[in-house]
């Protein structure tokens, strides 16, 4: 399985995802699961079935993002959709597979933040089995803005609702397992010395956390050698000029 993280705030697009790949037989390989869009200020990340016309989901993404004549999000989550017709379920099981598609687009002469979900399963209560209809495509952040915010008050939005977050994968033990680290930050952070983040790499070290403490709860008090989520952690943030940076394997020291 896997678990796909995209926060969005006022300091920029945070993806968080694990690389573990699972076969039909149990055993593990480790994947990428985030592509950049470095022309298009964007980034795109997979969960669900991990392959497509009998190769790898990652390097159909990273060639779809050398090749593609799109000049804006929206026309890339319509060509995702155009793209995947001929395997409507792309798994003999019936698995659904999603993409989170996010960065940044021009609105008023202002770069705001969007994100593009497309999917063709009927989502996590139904363990993400296909429906059937193909693959769809939604805007799920600036149209839900309530348009007096938008194009020069999102801070303020930010501020009144915190950042925007979006889960996929496998969110039932996940949510569980996050849920009990949320009071854990919430004292935490009023701490002197453990401050909450507000710069996009402070984000992007909270999501690193949480995915490697959620793997050794599988790793260490499940004693399962391999867990749901697993393998290396990969984190992409894109700040809110357009840069597109990963996140290191070690924080830097002061």
């Amino acid at each position: 399985m896997t678990l796909l993280i995209t926060d969005i705030g006022s300091s920029g697009i945070v993806f968080a995802a694990d690389s573990a790949i699972t076969l039909p037989d149990h055993k593990q390989l480790s994947q990428p699961k985030i592509v950049k869009l470095e022309r298009l200020n964007a980034a795109i990340g997979y969960y669900g079935v991990a392959a497509v016309n009998g190769g790898p989901m990652y390097d159909w993404l990273e060639s779809l993002s050398r090749h593609t004549s799109a000049g804006d999000l929206e026309a890339v989550a319509h060509e995702l959709v155009d793209k995947l017709k001929p395997w409507p379920s792309l798994d003999s099981t019936g698995c659904g597979t999603g993409f989170h598609l996010a960065g940044y687009i021009e609105v008023e002469e202002r770069m705001l933040p969007t994100f593009w979900h497309i999917w063709n399963h009927g989502g996590v209560d139904v363990g993400y089995r296909t429906t059937g209809l193909g693959f769809r495509a939604t805007e799920d952040f600036l149209s839900r803005v309530p348009s007096e915010y938008i194009p020069n008050d999102l801070d303020a939005f930010f501020a009144q609702t915190g950042n925007r977050v979006y889960r996929n994968g496998t969110l039932k033990p996940y949510v569980s397992l996050a849920n009990c680290l949320y009071p854990f930050f919430k004292e935490l952070w009023q701490t002197p010395g453990f401050p909450a983040p507000r710069s996009l790499p402070d984000w992007a070290w909270h999501y690193r956390f949480q995915v490697d403490e959620i793997k050794r709860v599988y790793q260490i008090l499940r004693k399962k050698r391999e867990s749901p989520i697993g393998h290396e952690t990969k984190v992409v943030m894109i700040y809110p000029d357009g840069r597109i940076e990963d996140l290191p394997s070690h924080r830097p020291k002061d």
